[in-house]
């Protein structure tokens, strides 16, 4: 991994997070790989991770320094992922990491909204 260029590393881990190749992470991150890096609409690694609701992923990312409150270009945080996709064990971590629950989309839209929104009752509970 380190024979990469920093820039393949780090487009390497957010692929890695997008497939849920934990090990691949680890090795990525042990290499140097930039835990904030973004891919596509500006996702970090985290954000892809709490969107496939890898809790041990969330954790190893936010272990080694991946910001809890990370924006997409849409202005979702990693916590937004996890209410829409009822991720209840992520969103959990990302609270105890201290995501900010409060947090607003571009369009004003709260992790709450979208667990309202999509009736997941035990997000609601966490997040109300």
């Amino acid at each position: 991994m380190w024979s990469l260029s920093a820039e393949e590393r780090d487009r390497r881990l957010v692929h890695a997070a997008k497939q849920g190749a934990v090990g691949e992470l680890r090795a990525l991150i042990a290499a140097g790989a930039d835990v904030g890096a973004r891919g596509g609409g500006g996702w970090t690694a985290l954000h892809w991770a709490a969107a496939r609701g890898d809790v041990e992923a969330a954790r190893l990312l936010v272990g080694a320094g991946a910001a809890v409150d990370a924006r997409g270009d849409d202005g979702w945080t990693p916590l937004h992922f996890a209410a829409a996709y009822g991720r209840a064990e992520v969103a959990a971590a990302l609270l105890v990491a201290g995501a900010d629950r409060g947090a607003t989309t571009r369009r004003g839209e709260t992790a709450l909204d979208f667990a309202r929104e999509c009736n997941h009752r035990r997000l609601v509970e966490m997040l109300s």
